[in-house]
């Protein structure tokens, strides 16, 4: 947490009305993207969903996902409580 270098960003598959959200550390919005993919598998692809007619991206661990549905946003941490 002492590292000034890492920014914190928020990513979600804009797919539903309430998404699962995660809160990455990252340096870039791009860096944050795969690691949530390399992560979770809430934005990957299944197999059976990857065809032409649709925009497929990959992750730098190889991973399928929709580019136009995954939202990055950076935030900035305030304050932690325990």
């Amino acid at each position: 947490m002492d590292d000034d270098e890492d920014k914190f960003f928020l990513v979600f598959v804009q797919d539903c009305f309430d998404p699962p959200l995660a809160i990455v550390r990252a340096e870039t919005a791009g860096d944050a993207v795969d690691i949530f993919l390399d992560e979770l598998p809430w934005g990957r692809m299944d197999s059976e969903d990857i065809d032409e007619d649709k925009n497929v991206s990959w992750s730098s661990q190889g991973h399928a996902y929709d580019g136009e549905r995954i939202n990055v946003q950076e935030v900035r941490l305030c304050a932690v409580y325990f």
